[in-house]
């Protein structure tokens, strides 16, 4: 679907929460970023986009803590 219309919100909601599961941080904050940028009429949205901003932030630094641990240790 986002080979035919890359401006689909929905399209481009899953394909973050996909790379989110596959753990490609960077994939999905790139498609979280675009969508914040693109949302600007539903707040609702907006808050839902923000919130899974801040989830993937803070798994990726617990994620960051449990790395260093295991190599400290």
């Amino acid at each position: 679907i986002l080979e035919s219309d890359p401006e689909n919100v929905k399209a481009r909601y899953r394909r973050a929460k996909a790379h989110v599961g596959a753990w490609n941080v960077a994939e999905a904050k790139g498609d979280f970023q675009y969508l914040l940028s693109s949302i600007k009429d539903d707040e609702n949205l907006r808050g839902l986009v923000q919130h899974e901003l801040q989830q993937l932030t803070l798994a990726e630094q617990n994620k960051y803590q449990e790395d260093k641990s295991r190599l400290a240790g």
